[in-house]
């Protein structure tokens, strides 16, 4: 039976060394001899020895040096659309220098829209009007992934300046420390040490990543800023499991909005925690529990960060974005998602506490 033939691939490191192994006139260099010993086709070899200069210029590019690339820049399926793929990387490009996001739906979502444009039968740039009608242009998954991979667009997260600090190390020991003495001096019950979270953000979640070119060094993502639309959320958890009511507090609103019966609620011109608010979410949620009313027990009170609601609350916003591409009744009248409202925030919020079963 014939040994049956499948495609090989080579790095550009590979064919650069296998090029660099061919000296016309040379005993055991020659084409014939190089095609024997690597198995490779002649053809291969005597393109990559006229690509050399090319080769060795991809191998210096700091982005392609560190990955195992296969193809040179113009390798693979050639552009149908150039001018199409032309405006695209400039709108792409447009929108990372004013740190929009950038995903993979909103690249084909504007490809196909500039394909209908620039095959329109009103497009004064269209020299075949008449034929319009019978392209079509899918943008679909596989064309997305050859027009990144021809303009070398990555998925990048924004850069930031935020430093863990030096003494990063000392400062948790000492924290550890001094909460352990606290439980031990003052005798605290397991179900007395509770830790409160007070987690500021945006309705808008804020963007991780965007559609940018290989390579770039900083990378920026405008984040959501709609002052009167920012809101804190509060988690507390007792050291036994137990999580209490969670808080949440509205900015620049004068009556309670609307929201879910498994919340509490607070409204304040900043939507930040002040000493008053901080008391009284404290009574609401500690202090009028059997153990500690009246003072009977002693209690340690501590406040973190929660990251996994910061994770769970940017799935179910782009999961809202997601239906409200599509659904009119979630968009505004220039076509744009309408900010979630406060009944579908406080729904997420004790989505994610009944979530791990703890109210």
């Amino acid at each position: 039976m014939a040994e049956s033939s499948k495609r090989k691939n080579y790095t550009l490191a590979w064919k650069l060394e296998l090029a660099n192994d061919y000296k016309k006139g040379e005993e055991g260099r020659s084409y014939d001899t190089l095609a024997k010993k690597y198995g490779v086709a002649k053809s291969s070899i005597r393109e990559w020895m006229q690509s050399k200069d090319k080769l060795e210029a991809a191998l210096k590019d700091k982005e392609v040096q560190t990955r195992k690339t296969r193809r040179l820049g113009a390798g693979g399926r050639k552009c149908q659309y150039p001018e199409l793929e032309e405006i695209l990387i400039s709108w792409i490009r447009d929108k990372n220098t004013k740190g929009l996001r950038v995903k993979d739906k909103y690249i084909q979502l504007k490809a196909h829209s500039l394909f209908t444009m620039l095959n329109s039968s009103n497009d004064p740039y269209n020299e075949d009007p008449d034929s319009a009608a019978d392209l079509q242009f899918l943008a679909s998954s596989g064309w997305l992934m050859r027009f990144k991979n021809r303009h070398h667009l990555v998925s990048r997260r924004a850069t930031s300046q935020r430093m863990i600090p030096e003494d990063a190390d000392n400062l948790a020991r000492e924290f550890l420390t001094s909460c352990q003495t606290l439980i031990s001096t003052h005798n605290i019950k397991s179900q007395n040490i509770i830790n409160m979270d007070q987690i500021p953000r945006y309705f808008e979640t804020e963007p991780k990543a965007t559609i940018t070119s290989k390579g770039s060094q900083n990378v920026l993502i405008r984040k959501g800023g709609t002052s009167h639309k920012r809101f804190t959320v509060t988690f507390t958890i007792s050291a036994v499991g137990l999580l209490m009511k969670p808080h949440l507090l509205f900015s620049n609103l004068k009556n309670m909005p609307n929201v879910d019966p498994g919340v509490l609620v607070e409204v304040n011109s900043t939507g930040m925690f002040n000493d008053r608010i901080l008391m009284e979410c404290v009574k609401s949620t500690v202090v009028n529990r059997v153990e500690t009313s009246f003072l009977r027990e002693p209690t340690l009170y501590i406040i973190n960060s929660y990251g996994s609601f910061q994770e769970y609350y940017s799935e179910k916003y782009d999961e809202y974005i997601a239906q409200a591409l599509e659904d009119p009744e979630l968009q505004t009248k220039a076509g744009n998602p309408k900010v979630p409202r406060y009944l579908l925030v406080s729904k997420w919020v004790k989505e994610w506490a009944v979530m791990f079963q703890w109210i």
